[in-house]
């Protein structure tokens, strides 16, 4: 029987929302956009602070490690149309500016390929501010090989959430934990839920949430975690041994980040220079772009 229950009182979420920086109101598409930070997402409370790389995995059927996503979308535009499944991949590739598959990718565990030999294959920097965007300066199209498949944005899979849980149970024994769903992803339903950490992964099994939670904590806030639903990574703040015990983990690829790292599409600094501003040609990202900004 699924434990959790959701609660009409908010006020457990308050430490995270009064404790957050609030960000500036710039406006995102100018070049002097200061962007968005960890500290916008988790208080500066705590000890250490980390990012989880959320996982990508190649595809062995495809031998052709030029063809892109896009470019298999207009071959086949039947296929991605009319296939039960694809009709949402299809409008994606129409919107967007930066095309790959990132939904439902539960691929096994010896096709992941790691961000940071990704970074090297692409002969970028692999630093704490890296993103999926970062590959824009490999992937000058604008769509990613064919061949690569996800990183899943705005949830954690199964298999990296239910580490992430083993990583934080010493931390949060017999604790009730918190979860919070995304004001923009639940619309009329409940967005504060309580159970045992255990059922963190198990939200992914109800359709109606389709994914983790975007902020899960204990009682005691020893840790936060947090999804952004924009995001291709998870952010975790704790105590120098939380942190490190997610760094140590052979299942989570992480970075130590501090409350000051940038995290938004434009964080990239160092392979991306001249980084330019978003293309309000696409309606997707541009709307994407300004309600991340006002929910900040």
């Amino acid at each position: 029987m699924w434990s959790v229950v959701s609660l009409t009182d908010a006020s457990a979420f308050a430490w995270i929302t009064d404790g957050r920086d609030v960000p500036a109101l710039d406006d995102a598409g100018s070049p002097d956009w200061n962007g968005n930070i960890v500290a916008h997402c988790i208080p500066r409370i705590f000890e250490a602070y980390c990012k989880i790389f959320h996982p990508i995995h190649e595809d062995a059927s495809i031998h052709d490690h030029a063809i892109t996503w896009d470019e298999e979308r207009r071959g086949n535009p039947a296929t991605f149309e009319n296939e039960p499944g694809k009709k949402a991949l299809a409008g994606i590739l129409i919107d967007s500016v930066f095309v790959r598959q990132g939904g439902g990718i539960e691929a096994e565990p010896e096709t992941r390929l790691l961000w940071r030999t990704a970074a090297e294959r692409y002969g970028l920097v692999f630093h704490p501010e890296f993103n999926d965007n970062s590959f824009r300066k490999a992937f000058a199209t604008g769509s990613w090989p064919r061949h690569l498949l996800g990183p899943t944005e705005g949830t954690l899979d199964r298999r990296t959430c239910e580490a992430l849980i083993d990583v934080l149970k010493p931390f949060s024994e017999k604790q009730t934990i918190f979860f919070r769903f995304s004001d923009y992803l639940m619309n009329d339903l409940p967005h504060l839920y309580a159970g045992n950490l255990n059922e963190a992964s198990s939200f992914l099994t109800k359709s109606h949430f389709g994914g983790t939670p975007e902020s899960w904590w204990p009682e005691d806030r020893n840790w936060c975690v947090h999804t952004d639903w924009d995001l291709t990574f998870t952010l975790v703040g704790g105590s120098r041994v939380v942190v490190d015990a997610c760094l140590d983990h052979p299942m989570l690829e992480c970075l130590e980040v501090k409350p000051e790292t940038r995290i938004d599409y434009r964080a990239d600094r160092i392979n991306l220079p001249k980084s330019p501003p978003v293309d309000t040609s696409s309606k997707t990202d541009h709307t994407k772009r300004e309600f991340y900004n006002s929910k900040m």
